[in-house]
């Protein structure tokens, strides 16, 4: 692996089952940032994959959506001082 390219790890993202509930845990790895906490899936309608923290100061609720065979969208939501804040990732697959 090199390290020459423009891509700093920000975080691990871990998917793991517990008892019957599966959980949705990133650990950052950036100065300020190296925490780990977990999201509950509460949803999995359809293409959607809801997973939930309300005890998380933000976000509480991250959520991936498949738009298309090579397009998933993604979305950190949750309340800053009393209103909901939205920060969307969209991702593309890129051509073989």
């Amino acid at each position: 692996m090199s390290n020459s390219g423009d891509s700093v790890l920000l975080e691990t993202i871990s998917i793991h089952k517990k008892g019957n509930a599966i959980y949705y845990t990133p650990t950052g790895h950036q100065e300020g940032n190296t925490s780990t906490v977990s999201f509950k899936l509460v949803s999995d309608l359809g293409d959607t994959f809801i997973f939930e923290n309300r005890k998380h100061d933000f976000p509480q609720r991250i959520v991936y959506r498949k738009v298309s065979d090579v397009e998933i969208l993604a979305w950190i939501e949750g309340m800053i001082n009393g209103k909901l804040n939205k920060i969307e990732f969209p991702y593309k697959k890129q051509p073989d």
